[in-house]
């Protein structure tokens, strides 16, 4: 589909039916790109004090959380202040997920993460914080030549359920997109793939950068040249980019690799520039970086945990919600003359490929779509071609019965000859970054 086409009669009249006013703000993120570091901070803060303001009043759980501990909105006038409020963390969020939701007429749609940190999330968006959240993503995506209703490569999943997958293959087509189901990756698949971006021609490829490079192995492998595909940039998310990974893609594809560090919850935190330098998303977020056991804000150079407080999300606010990610910030300024703050590496976003016993490969995230409604946290780790262990949490309604049906559903993922050990333990320990995977590989690369 044409561009033009795409962006004036499917997009356009999406959002406006929706009630979302995309273009407006994506003005007003073109006018903060403008301004001064001091200006930008002066913005950023005026939103965030209205964002307390609002919720102190209108939300049960931080009308509650500010008044048992005696926080007044009218008194944060500098970081020490702010710093008071305490730390949301996901389990925390999930526990007092009946009084998250602002009182009010808000028009919301329901979201949920992809469970890649072993339990997903479910929330909603409103309105106003979803269309910021794509007018902020148009505009940066701006910056390699990328806009609205432009032909993309989608390198995702799709849901298990069919009247679900037939529901997102209609949204892709709308939407100018042509999915590569990433749950499963083979040599077939990437072949006809392959054919189909060449009459296809894509502007963009997005996705995860473990299914991109497994795609364009196998292409390269049957003689067809990626690179033959002309595509001028790959967006890669949803997990953490390896230098080697970016080098393969720059080399087969011979194309700029941006590499986009967000959050369902939140939308992009952070996002390169031409220059290469990752800026931090502070229109639409107010970002700390924390030491994990003090939670003080670590020095530049320093590893420390992302803490963000959406300022636009007023139904379902984010307020010092703890991520969970790692990333270092770094005191220099970008080349590129944006006075946005940078970060130098993230750390501890990785999902990694699964293999089959055929040999095949399927992404990470599909284990969410395993597990069963009386599992409340797991882990697989795949010790070998032929074994995957996997640990199960018990949840409210826990049957033993379950296991059964998840050992089937792995079966028939992997292959009848995959041993699946599935032990049933009382907590799933983090990983050394602090982050729990659904999914640990121990296979040799």
């Amino acid at each position: 589909m044409n561009s033009w086409i795409s962006r004036n009669l499917f997009y356009r009249p999406i959002y406006s039916f929706r009630g979302e006013r995309v273009n407006y703000f994506m003005r007003q993120v073109r006018d903060f790109h403008s301004m001064s570091a001091a200006q930008m901070q002066d913005v950023q803060w005026r939103k965030l004090f209205a964002l307390l303001e609002y919720v102190g009043a209108h939300n049960p759980y931080y009308r509650t959380l500010f008044r048992t501990g005696g926080i007044s909105v009218n008194a944060i006038t500098s970081y020490a202040d702010f710093a008071r409020i305490p730390i949301l963390t996901k389990d925390a969020l999930r526990q007092e997920i009946s009084n998250m939701r602002s009182e009010g007429p808000w028009k919301v749609a329901p979201r949920k993460t992809s469970g890649s940190t072993g339990v997903p999330l479910h929330f909603v968006k409103d309105r106003v914080a979803s269309a910021y959240n794509d007018a902020l993503m148009y505009e940066v995506y701006g910056w390699h030549g990328v806009r609205m209703g432009d032909r993309q490569s989608r390198f995702w999943g799709l849901p298990l359920d069919q009247t679900a997958r037939l529901k997102w293959q209609a949204k892709d087509l709308l939407l100018n997109r042509k999915r590569f189901n990433s749950f499963i990756i083979s040599a077939e698949y990437s072949i006809s793939y392959f054919h189909t971006l060449q009459r296809f021609r894509p502007k963009f490829v997005y996705g995860y950068p473990s299914a991109i490079c497994e795609f364009a192995s196998h292409a390269e492998q049957q003689g067809l040249h990626v690179r033959d595909l002309r595509i001028p940039v790959i967006i890669t998310t949803g997990e953490m980019l390896f230098p080697a990974q970016r080098e393969q893609l720059e080399t087969m594809f011979a194309c700029t690799v941006a590499n986009e560090y967000g959050s369902t919850e939140n939308g992009i935190i952070a996002f390169p520039c031409r220059q290469g330098g990752m800026h931090l998303m502070n229109h639409n977020l107010y970002i700390e970086v924390l030491d994990p056991v003090t939670n003080a804000p670590v020095s530049p150079g320093e590893k420390g945990v992302v803490v963000v407080t959406e300022l636009h999300s007023y139904a379902f606010p984010f307020v010092r919600y703890r991520l969970g990610d790692m990333v270092v910030p770094s005191s220099d300024a970008c080349p590129c003359g944006l006075p946005l703050p940078v970060i130098e590496s993230i750390e501890g976003r990785v999902s990694d490929m699964i293999l089959a016993a055929d040999g095949s490969k399927v992404a990470g995230p599909i284990i969410n779509y395993t597990m069963t409604k009386g599992v409340r946290r797991f882990k697989a780790i795949q010790e070998s071609q032929l074994l995957i262990r996997i640990l199960v949490e018990p949840g409210p309604g826990f049957s033993l019965s379950e296991l059964d049906v998840i050992r089937e559903r792995w079966h028939a993922l992997l292959g009848a000859g995959v041993t699946v050990d599935i032990q049933v333990v009382e907590s799933i320990p983090a990983d050394p970054s602090g982050k729990l995977r659904a999914f640990e590989s121990r296979l040799r690369p």
